[in-house]
């Protein structure tokens, strides 16, 4: 588990739903909790928290590997909504 840990974004993430948090590469994200289905409730350095896929961190979980950005709703979130 990677709950509690600082990490960097490295990929960009546009929400599509209103508990997900915006997030671009470089920006520093403090990983709240850790879901089983590949997500992380995150906060950035401005106090905004949301959810973030974890394959978008530095580290991150492997569970999109190979898949096109666009493809990451596939998987769709279950433990973390």
């Amino acid at each position: 588990s990677i709950s509690g840990a600082t990490t960097v974004v490295r990929v960009t993430f546009v929400p599509t739903l209103p508990d997900e948090l915006l997030i671009t590469p470089g920006e520093t994200l403090h990983i709240r909790t850790e879901f089983d289905d590949g997500w992380a409730m995150c906060v950035n350095a401005r106090g905004e928290q949301g959810m973030v896929p974890l394959e978008c961190l530095d580290g991150g979980g492997g569970q999109f590997v190979g898949f096109p950005p666009s493809e990451w709703r596939s998987s769709k979130r279950a433990s973390s909504l």
